[in-house]
């Protein structure tokens, strides 16, 4: 099981133009930046999770989709596939802990990690550093 301590986080509160031009410098400092790397990500079915995960995929990352709804997650896995990217998806709500825990515990067992988790879901509540949250401030 990945350990939640190595896991890098990004919050993104800017628009999506903003995190585009992120990934354009990515490319800008070393063209392989990305491959092989594995990225999960919450709010993956519409607006900036999904557009991420169609760009990281791109550049040859593996993705791990986490959103509530699980058809949106499958054409969204379909439209990564068909540009030759590898998706994995998780319809699961990230307010339910173990069913998240669940989901990161399958995705670590087939890529035997995660290189970067982008908390993209919209959770309103107290906000803090991603290894300072407790889990149960979600509950």
């Amino acid at each position: 099981m990945c350990e939640l301590a190595r896991l890098y986080s990004a919050y993104f509160y800017q628009n999506c133009v903003n995190i585009l031009q992120m990934l354009k410098m990515t490319d800008t400092i070393e063209n392989d930046f990305w491959k092989h790397k594995t990225v999960f990500i919450t709010g993956a079915s519409s607006g900036i999770g999904a557009e991420l995960a169609r760009q990281i995929s791109a550049r040859g990352a593996i993705v791990g989709l986490l959103a509530r709804r699980r058809e949106e997650l499958e054409k969204l896995k379909q439209s990564i596939e068909e540009k030759g990217g590898e998706a994995k998806i998780f319809p699961v709500d990230v307010t339910n802990y173990e069913a998240v825990l669940t989901s990161v515990k399958q995705f670590c067992e087939e890529f035997d990690r995660i290189d970067v988790l982008i908390a993209n879901a919209g959770i309103a509540g107290k906000t803090a550093n991603a290894w300072e949250i407790d889990p149960r401030n979600f509950e």
